[in-house]
């Protein structure tokens, strides 16, 4: 039961988190992009993801144990079960990636602010009000 609490208490965080960056992107929307866009090293965006989305460690620790066998070494099993989800997760993110690049060079100089600002909160209420099962 205490796992259903927690499951839902996160669902409702994350819905409230794009209900937040809706608004903060229907805001933003009126202020003109940069021309030019500036870029930051991968070490400064890697422990923000990681902290700020908890949604990776409870995936691991609900989804791996699955897998792992008790007779043998645990902590080795979940290193390489977890090294093979992150791998394969990298992979789909950079083809993301990549494609999202190519849209934006598509899109540029099209207003998407208030797209984008109106259809995260829709999103959050949906996972707010979603029912399980």
């Amino acid at each position: 039961m205490a796992s259903a609490e927690a499951f839902t208490a996160l669902k409702i965080a994350g819905a409230l988190f794009l209900i937040w960056l809706g608004i903060k992107t229907w805001r933003e929307a009126r202020v003109p992009a940069p021309a030019e866009v500036q870029t930051t090293a991968l070490a400064v965006h890697c422990p923000k993801g990681i902290l700020v989305n908890p949604k990776t460690a409870a995936f691991f620790l609900a989804f791996i144990p699955q897998f792992v066998d008790t007779s043998v070494n645990v902590a080795l099993q979940f290193v390489v079960l977890g090294t093979i989800s992150v791998a394969l997760n990298t992979g789909v993110d950079l083809i993301v990636t990549r494609w999202a690049a190519k849209a934006r060079d598509r899109l540029a100089g099209r207003p998407t602010g208030l797209y984008i600002g109106t259809s995260d909160p829709v999103m959050g209420e949906q996972r707010c009000t979603e029912q399980e099962g």
